[in-house]
């Protein structure tokens, strides 16, 4: 037995609108002759809310892919989604437990710095060095925020660091093209490469049963952004949603 899955994104977009709203809003900037939105005060807040968005709006596309059979394109978005859910984890506990360091500020400068920030020099722009954080690095400040929380809360409460290099190792075989992963693509009588999706294939199933999970830790995610926003209403109606999803998940 599976969830509603188009209801359970109803609520996600719905309860992000009220997180939304509770950070400043983007505003027009200049740009060559024309303009783009950019966040003028480039708050942790404001970051958590764009890492979010990327996050419901990809589990949206990775189900219309899932949909029409397209499985090995739906790992490869679950790669993203795990990435943006860990980073908002890394962001929003390091706020809630008052552990905030220099990882996490070049996280943020990196963030917010132009791809291309100048026009009149595209290639040396794309060349340029920027800052940022590795993954090692957000796992690590992550697992300090958690032993906070511990602390603070009297609960032991597990990093999980390992399970999340697992997943991330999976999902990479899907977004790199690893052999193995390719070859679920591979099939039929007399076997071949389906190119236009896997539909009326067992993988179907075994997709749908996956992305149960990512719905799950996305829900959870949702709920802590709604928390490092203040935002009571919100945290409510994602702590609502995970617990409805927790027994369709296999993992946390």
């Amino acid at each position: 037995m599976l969830p509603d899955f188009d209801a359970c994104l109803a609520e996600m977009r719905a309860v992000f609108v009220l997180i939304e709203n509770s950070v400043p809003a983007p505003v027009q900037a200049s740009r060559g002759d024309d303009f783009v939105f950019r966040c003028q005060e480039r708050t942790l807040e404001q970051a958590l809310v764009m890492k979010l968005a990327r996050a419901v709006s990809d589990l949206g596309a990775a189900m219309v892919l899932l949909e029409h059979g397209y499985v090995q394109e739906v790992g490869t978005l679950q790669r993203c989604i795990d990435d943006f859910n860990e980073e908002i984890k890394f962001l929003a506990l390091a706020r809630l437990t008052d552990t905030e360091t220099e990882v996490h500020q070049r996280f943020l400068d990196g963030f917010y710095s132009e791809v291309i920030d100048d026009l009149d020099d595209v290639v040396g722009s794309l060349t340029k060095k920027r800052p940022g954080v590795n993954r090692r690095e957000i796992r690590e400040a992550t697992e300090v925020s958690l032993a906070e929380m511990s602390r603070r809360s009297g609960t032991d409460l597990q990093p999980g660091s390992e399970l999340n290099r697992a997943i991330s190792t999976l999902y990479n075989s899907f977004a790199h093209a690893g052999s193995p992963q390719v070859l679920e693509m591979y099939g039929g009588n007399p076997p071949r490469f389906h190119l236009n999706g896997m539909l009326g294939t067992r993988r179907i199933a075994e997709h749908r049963r996956d992305i149960v999970n990512q719905f799950y830790r996305t829900s959870a995610t949702i709920g802590l952004v709604a928390l490092a926003t203040g935002n009571g209403e919100a945290f409510a109606r994602a702590k609502a949603l995970s617990t409805s999803l927790q027994p369709y998940a296999c993992s946390s």
